[in-house]
């Protein structure tokens, strides 16, 4: 068995066509099928469910699928603990990348010899293998996962709160605090399915009962335009709020249901961890300092 037979079966699994991913990987679809028909026969039991042009694990493959990708990716690691550093680099996969912005920039700052390199995901591309090969840190809620992972956590910080965000003179920019069942009739402007921050305005919306009125989905840049615009409001959080600067928008807390927003950094201990990486999570885990407003707000 040769690691580019299991690089090979890896990427069909991932696309589940072998016309597609013979041009991806710039070999003939029978050079292709061939090379997993000889892996299957070298195992001794059929990895895929054949249909046509497209091919699908079956239960045998999934288990195989596991195994190879934790393969590939260690001898990816072993390549580069033995190779000389050209340069540092920390590979950062995020479902919120806006809450992140000053972490890097502080990191940066104290480490500019590292690299960053930081990639957006939605949430549908969370899975128990997202950082075997993709990534050294994922920077997530526990809120963003269906099932509990198996990587290594630390918390970064389990006080944000709730916030409405509304264009100034709103009528609810003048309480102390409000709630999702009080705003049931506001037009909401929110994120686009499948991010992580609509993911927590889904639930604080189903905590309290109500169907919000959505009149737009949009990325966060035109969320708070809109609601500059009074097109509708939006919920965010107390400490993403820093990231909008207009004077022309004003917040106020959501005191029911309080559910706080929590964000974690997770890994797989079963990477071997670069300098940089040792570096950026020893940051990371001593950058965030408390609100001073959360306990008032709970």
């Amino acid at each position: 068995m040769e690691l580019l037979q299991l690089k090979y079966f890896q990427k069909v699994a991932q696309s589940e066509n072998i016309s597609k991913t013979a041009r991806e990987l710039y070999i003939t679809p029978s050079a292709l099928s061939m090379t997993i028909s000889r892996l299957e026969k070298e195992i001794g039991v059929k990895l895929f469910t054949r249909g046509g042009n497209y091919i699908t694990l079956n239960e045998a493959g999934r288990i195989f699928y596991r195994y190879a990708c934790s393969i590939l990716g260690d001898a990816e690691a072993a390549v580069k603990d033995v190779q000389p550093p050209v340069n540092q680099e920390v590979n950062l996969l995020t479902t919120s990348p806006n809450v992140w912005t000053d972490l890097v920039i502080s990191f940066r700052e104290k480490k500019p010899d590292v690299v960053i390199s930081q990639k957006f995901i939605y949430l549908d591309m969370l899975s128990q293998n997202v950082l075997r090969n993709t990534g050294d840190f994922l920077l997530a809620s526990p809120l963003d996962f269906e099932t509990r992972v198996a990587y290594s956590s630390y918390p970064l910080y389990t006080d944000d709160y709730p916030m409405l965000m509304a264009w100034k003179g709103h009528p609810a920019l003048s309480l102390k605090s409000t709630t999702m069942a009080a705003l049931k009739n506001e037009r909401f402007i929110a994120l686009t399915s499948g991010m992580s921050s609509r993911k927590y305005f889904d639930i604080l919306c189903e905590a309290a009962g109500i169907q919000p009125k959505i009149i737009m989905e949009v990325d966060y840049a035109m969320r708070e335009r809109l609601v500059k615009e009074k097109c509708g409001v939006a919920v965010l959080t107390g400490r993403s709020r820093k990231n909008y600067l207009s004077n022309e928008v004003g917040y106020v807390p959501i005191t029911d249901p309080f559910i706080p927003r929590q964000q974690y950094i997770y890994w797989d201990s079963k990477k071997n961890a670069g300098l940089a990486a040792e570096k950026f999570l020893d940051f990371a885990k001593n950058y965030f300092v408390p609100l001073d407003d959360f306990n008032a707000i709970k």
